[in-house]
């Protein structure tokens, strides 16, 4: 956070000034701040007033002080450029959604706690999203994603494992698409803002995984390479896909890494022996 202070002058009365702590990334907004940001991203306002209201909502101005301090907002610009460069948030600020009676719980924190299963089927339908806008694509990722709370599982219990949520049941993802439609868009859209700055997490973490899988996962999906690798290290295919979907990238990092290496030996050795 920065401590940002803000003079105008007020006709009459003289100056003003006003103190307010101004997020300086994106993991410091709040939920309301993020839910606000993801609207305004996903509207079709032009850059100048983007600027304007990301300015009143993460400083808190009124539109009285907006219409004072007029061309001095220029100043203040630079304040807000996190939100204009790539995005990188990785904490989840939607820690629940109350829809239709029920409250749904969010995953802690980034990817770390989701499972192969829940990972791919949640991939599958961003993906969907991102080529087509269809908003019940959208619905289908966050209902995934978010799922009612287990029974007496809290942390310091005997079955704590770092997640609130029931396990995953594909069966179920219809019937929590029927609360989540009903949500106030901007939430869906915040969540799919913290769900794109993880998965940029992931391709930079895990890039042999996502550069040197690219052509399977466009032609067959994360299903497919799951299935690739069950049976061995992590047990049987439903074993697989119960597994931290984090533990399966990084032992594919780990075996495309050994591979690359060896590759680059044998060249070695080949180009010496000629």
């Amino acid at each position: 956070m920065k401590k940002i202070e803000i003079t105008y002058h007020r006709p009459l009365l003289g100056a003003k000034t006003i103190h307010r702590n101004m997020p300086s990334s994106w993991n410091e907004l709040s939920r309301e701040q993020l839910v606000t940001i993801a609207g305004l991203l996903h509207s079709d306002k032009n850059i100048y007033e983007f600027r304007i209201e990301a300015l009143k909502c993460l400083l808190r101005l009124r539109w009285m002080h907006i219409f004072l301090l007029r061309e001095r907002l220029v100043d203040i610009y630079p304040f807000i450029k996190f939100l204009e460069e790539e995005n990188n948030l990785t904490e989840n600020k939607i820690d629940t959604i109350k829809a239709n009676g029920v409250t749904l719980y969010a995953p802690i924190g980034n990817f770390e706690t989701l499972t192969a299963d829940e990972w791919t089927d949640a991939d599958n339908a961003y993906m969907d999203y991102s080529q087509s806008k269809d908003p019940t694509a959208l619905d289908r990722m966050v209902a995934i994603l978010f799922r009612e709370r287990q029974k007496d599982v809290e942390p310091g219990s005997e079955y704590w494992n770092g997640d609130y949520r029931m396990p995953y049941n594909e069966h179920q993802v219809k019937l929590r698409m029927r609360y989540i439609e009903r949500i106030d868009p901007h939430i869906k859209l915040a969540v799919l803002i913290w769900y794109q700055g993880c998965r940029h997490e992931w391709e930079e973490v895990f890039e042999r995984v996502f550069k040197g899988s690219k052509g399977d996962i466009e032609n067959f999906g994360w299903q497919e390479t799951i299935q690739k690798i069950s049976g061995s290290t992590f047990g049987n295919l439903k074993e697989t896909e119960r597994t931290p979907m984090y533990k399966l990238m990084l032992n594919m990092e780990i075996t495309l890494k050994d591979e690359e290496i060896r590759k680059q030996k044998e060249k070695s050795i080949k180009r010496h022996a000629d």
